[in-house]
């Protein structure tokens, strides 16, 4: 079985540039973790079909 993410805006556009920027400042580690932690909650409140797309 093949899964992928859906393209529902689990994953923010800030999530993603915040997590590939290199040598990311104190305050810049904080809000990454902040927007891990909101990413979480996003996904542990929807339903499996909601997040992944079966292929």
């Amino acid at each position: 079985m093949t899964v992928r993410l859906r393209d529902a805006g689990f994953v923010t556009e800030e999530f993603i540039a915040l997590g590939a920027t290199t040598n990311r400042t104190p305050e810049q580690e904080e809000h990454l973790t902040d927007l891990k932690r909101e990413m979480t909650q996003r996904l542990l409140r929807a339903g499996t079909s909601e997040v992944y797309e079966l292929l």
